[in-house]
């Protein structure tokens, strides 16, 4: 089965940072076999294949797989967005309140926050690569 990866930051779109950084947590101390599973997660996400079916891969192919994502350890690189933040006199009095309540939850979802502000459809900028909203 062929497996395509992302070969750098730029190749991660907006939603999969999202979803990465929704099951990472950098300072969890995990047993080898909580890493494996969040291997497999990061894997799933970042491939688009069921965790299910990725389980079923021998462990040598599985960090194989890992291994092509050495570059998950380096900064992201931003570049230039090609994406303005709305004026101050267009944000609305519901979008700060929106905006209040999400902040209010501790939500995590910086997609829900960002297309508050900008003028792109949450469905387009969940598909832009990370190294442009992290610009922005």
């Amino acid at each position: 089965m062929k497996i395509v990866l992302p070969a750098s930051w730029n190749g991660v779109t907006f939603d999969q940072y999202q979803q990465i950084i929704d099951i990472v947590k950098p300072d969890a101390v995990l047993s080898p076999l909580e890493q494996l599973d969040l291997n497999i997660q990061i894997l799933s996400i970042f491939s688009g294949v069921a965790v299910d079916v990725l389980e079923g891969l021998s462990m040598n192919r599985i960090g194989e797989l890992m291994n092509q994502l050495h570059w998950m350890d380096q900064p992201i690189k931003r570049k230039h967005t090609t994406f303005k933040v709305k004026d101050i006199d267009r944000i609305t009095y519901d979008m700060f309140v929106h905006f209040n309540k999400l902040a209010e939850t501790k939500t995590t979802n910086q997609i829900e926050y960002l297309s508050l502000f900008v003028d792109i459809p949450k469905e387009e900028l969940k598909q832009k690569p990370i190294t442009e909203i992290m610009h922005g």
